[in-house]
């Protein structure tokens, strides 16, 4: 049978030890603490006192049997809680015989705990400031949209530009075509004149040479 809350009610108020008596519910039964120790557990509507060697002499007279199923033996103390005075000392002894173990164990998941809010804290925080981070960035992508768009307003006038310059540039290539073909034959020109005044030369200078032989034959013959 489960342990009624009026049950752990009644232990406080005849221990008389106030804010200093706890009670926590596990399994339908409950864990009784004095100042953060566990001293005694109430199962089945009966206060089972923790065993030590230090209150073996206070718990001597009182019966024994486990709270539990494969549990040791503990002292039962129902016949202290009329005897307020005896049922406040046998509770106190027994506070200072436990070892403060499990207290350690609560200070320390108490500190994971801690350490696990300021985790999360320190994220938040960190989320936060790269809001701001994020807004900035959407704002400049914004900005070089816009600035993309307004771009091509300007286009037609800078390719009607090239455009003209490309035509410029056609109608000028046959000039220049042109001119270079004339170069080159004003050069034809010139190389063939230059050819015929050496052949007129090389025929003057033959003729005189033929002239020179035939002058001595004539004077030969008178």
């Amino acid at each position: 049978m489960a342990t009624q809350q009026s049950f752990v009610e009644y232990v406080a108020e005849q221990s008389r030890l106030e804010q200093r008596l706890s009670f926590k519910k596990m399994f339908g039964e409950y864990a009784v603490y004095l100042d953060g120790k566990v001293v005694a557990f109430a199962c089945d509507n009966s206060l089972f006192i923790k065993p030590s060697a230090e209150t073996a002499r206070l718990t001597a007279e009182l019966p024994q049997r486990p709270p539990y199923p494969g549990a040791k033996d503990y002292p039962v103390a129902d016949q202290l809680l009329d005897e307020p005075d005896e049922l406040r000392a046998l509770l106190l002894a027994t506070e200072r015989a436990m070892p403060a173990a499990k207290l350690k164990a609560a200070a320390k998941g108490k500190t994971r705990s801690e350490d696990r809010s300021a985790a999360k804290k320190t994220a938040a925080k960190a989320a936060s400031k790269a809001v701001p981070k994020a807004d900035a960035a959407a704002k400049v992508k914004v900005a070089a949209k816009a600035k993309a768009a307004s771009k091509p307003e300007a286009a037609p006038g800078a390719k009607t530009a090239a455009k003209a310059g490309a035509t410029s540039r056609a109608k000028s290539a046959p000039k220049a075509t042109t001119v270079r073909k004339t170069g080159a034959s004003a050069a034809s020109v010139a190389k063939a004149g230059s050819t015929t005044k050496a052949a007129t030369k090389a025929a003057t200078k033959a003729k005189a040479t033929s002239r020179s032989r035939t002058a001595p034959r004539k004077r030969a013959a008178k």
